[in-house]
């Protein structure tokens, strides 16, 4: 059976991006510091796509509410104005929109369990992970709806 030590160097600890990705997916760094290397890559990795996905739903939060914030009377020249008002409003309530999904789906994915150990899904298993699917579902279209409206604006 492999160590840790064998791929890492004694003593040697994770770095603040590292321990950040794993806490994002919901792993316990103290733990994760004495595993493989390819359990250290897979919870950065995991940890990096609820990230991005936090990063996509302040950028898509942040544009929905400057549609709903921005003033409806310019119009000619002015259309292409930015009204900075709007544009902090929006920034705010798009940062805690962000946030907001982020830690909806940390939770999401550190609730996640490893099942029974085989490859079939029981029944069971799926109606456990039905409310984490279901959820899942309703972020994906609460982040896609605002880009989907810009792109066919």
């Amino acid at each position: 059976m492999y160590r840790a030590e064998k791929y890492f160097e004694k003593g040697r600890k994770a770095g603040a991006l590292t321990r950040f990705m794993w806490w994002s997916a919901g792993a316990d760094a103290k733990l994760l510091q004495a595993c493989s290397y390819s359990d250290h890559a897979k919870y950065f990795g995991l940890g990096g796509i609820v990230v991005a996905t936090g990063l996509l739903a302040t950028i898509s939060g942040g544009y929905a509410f400057y549609t709903i914030f921005s003033p409806k009377e310019i119009q000619g020249a002015l259309e292409n104005a930015t009204d900075m008002p709007s544009v902090v409003i929006s920034g705010i309530f798009g940062l805690i929109w962000g946030a907001i999904i982020f830690n909806l789906d940390r939770f999401v994915v550190s609730s996640t369990g490893k099942g029974d150990g085989t490859e079939k899904i029981t029944r069971t298993e799926f109606m456990n992970a039905l409310p984490r699917i279901i959820m899942a579902l309703i972020l994906s279209i609460a982040i896609a709806a605002p880009l989907e409206i810009r792109i066919f604006q």
